[in-house]
């Protein structure tokens, strides 16, 4: 049986004896001061109070009455976790137990009735569970027309051998948002998909162990997925990114082991986002509409990668982040646009990398119409006795508007750099330079780390050093000890 722990929580007495005395404050008639108004309201009313409260404080407003002992199992949202269903017994726990309870407390209620499950949030250390009773289970919840559906599978106490099959998801019409974590995702050979019953448009798996042809499945019969992010998964070590019709516009990777190349087949991808420990390989010859990319080897060379594999493959692309140990050295002789489209770059150096600030500026004719640019120096060691000089191929950037320097350190070398750059742009509207560090963490996530402040001599030479030298006569100059986090880009 499951435990819900004490009686009724305060919130939610709190939530009911507020009611009762906005009814009595608004009431002329000394009378209905004394009627129980509650008792009064329909069902429906009851239990859209409740729904405002967690599931486990619902719950306990059964004691309240004969009558408030089943208007709980008709919250649209359900949130259920092991260590509140099952108290005080170890992990892990019966998997039949828990989904008959689940079944036998929300599920089965409402058959017939209008009362439909709109989410549910299931966190259990779950045993190994029969497959037909599990599918049972995902049937169920489709009939209850639900739209939003989370399951954790805790693979820290099961050793993730809890599978979900791709078919299921056609047992469930009307959901359009999955969360999955720590199971096995794999393609039930035997079982047929119905291609137009999904209306999923995100996905999320977090700790999944995707087997062979398992994604292609999933992406093959959701014809409406939008966005699909997968964090701390494995992988086979080749991935394909394709489904026919496939409307997919955003795709996060973070994490992910075992990835050795993607295949993409996604003419409506927008997105990409990928980090990793290690190097992989993309084919990108089937996605004309991506317009922005990140990508984060911190074991490797990013850059490298970048303009061998990104530059020719996607050389419209319109933004791009990416983080390196290095640069690309073939950059200072370059003699033709790399990414000719380009608008917003930002650059970020891992573990102290030893760099020469002029393949930087290089890196910035490689983008004609390059408008924003962002450089993070906070790890950087600069090449002794090389200070930034004019390229002979570069004159003028007319397309830069809005240059950002963060985790700057005051050095010779990146006063000189920003020096220059103020310098052969003739559009800039802005630079800014903080003492701070930034960086792209993904998901549309900025971040940084405090650093100790300049000394007094330091942010005089920068003032000093940078005033007046932009040839742009609207440009703006701000220095300041602590950038701006949220999302400062145009979007493209």
């Amino acid at each position: 049986m499951i435990y819900f722990g004490p009686p009724v929580a305060f919130s939610a007495w709190l939530a009911l004896f507020g009611y009762q005395i906005a009814v009595a404050a608004f009431s002329n008639d000394a009378a209905n001061k004394k009627k129980d108004f509650i008792s009064q309201l329909s069902d429906d009313i009851l239990i859209s109070i409740i729904a405002r409260l967690q599931t486990k404080d619902a719950v306990r407003t059964s004691i309240l009455s004969h009558r408030w002992r089943y208007l709980h199992k008709f919250v649209p949202d359900i949130e259920l976790h092991c260590d509140r269903l099952f108290w005080p017994s170890p992990c892990p726990h019966d998997s039949n137990m828990v989904i008959n309870e689940v079944d036998d407390r929300f599920l089965k209620p409402r058959s017939g009735s209008k009362n439909k499950i709109r989410s549910l949030n299931l966190t259990c250390c779950l045993m190994k569970l029969n497959a037909n009773r599990f599918e049972q289970f995902i049937y169920s919840l489709g009939k209850s027309e639900i739209e939003r559906l989370a399951l954790n599978f805790s693979a820290k106490f099961n050793d993730g051998d809890f599978s979900f099959s791709c078919h299921l998801l056609s047992h469930m019409p009307t959901l359009t948002y999955l969360d999955l974590s720590s199971c096995f995702l794999y393609k039930n050979a035997s079982s047929v998909l119905t291609q137009s019953s999904s209306l999923l448009q995100v996905i999320k798996f977090c700790g999944v162990n995707v087997l062979d042809s398992a994604l292609e499945c999933v992406l093959s019969n959701c014809l409406r997925l939008e966005s699909l992010l997968m964090y701390d998964c494995s992988f086979p070590e080749n991935v394909f990114v394709r489904g026919p019709n496939l409307q997919l516009k955003s795709l996060c990777i973070e994490g992910c082991k075992g990835i050795n190349e993607i295949e993409f087949y996604a003419t409506n991808l927008l997105t990409f986002e990928f980090q990793s420990l290690e190097m992989a390989n993309f084919v990108f010859e089937h996605v004309p509409c991506l317009q922005s990319v990140f990508l984060d080897f911190v074991n490797g060379n990013t850059m490298s990668r970048v303009y061998e594999n990104i530059s020719r493959g996607l050389p419209n692309v319109k933004s791009l982040i990416f983080g390196t140990k290095g640069l690309y050295q073939g950059i200072g002789n370059l003699e033709f646009a790399w990414f000719k489209d380009l608008r917003q770059l930002s650059l970020h150096f891992y573990d102290t990398t030893t760099i020469n600030l002029n393949l930087v500026v290089s890196l910035i004719f490689t983008c004609p119409v390059l408008q924003e640019f962002h450089l993070d120096t906070e790890n950087v060691k600069y090449v002794n006795g090389r200070e930034v000089h004019r390229l002979a191929f570069a004159v003028i950037h007319t397309g830069l508007k809005k240059v950002e320097i963060t985790g700057h350190a005051g050095t010779k070398s990146e006063i000189e750099f920003a020096r220059y750059i103020l310098g052969l742009s003739s559009n800039l509207e802005q630079m800014q330079i903080s003492r701070w560090p930034k960086w792209y963490e993904g998901r549309g996530k900025w971040v940084g780390r405090n650093k100790r402040p300049w000394s007094k001599l330091t942010l005089e030479t920068i003032h000093k050093q940078l005033q007046g030298k932009a040839i742009s006569k609207k440009a703006r100059l701000i220095i300041q000890h602590r950038p701006i986090y949220e999302h400062t880009w145009t979007d493209v």
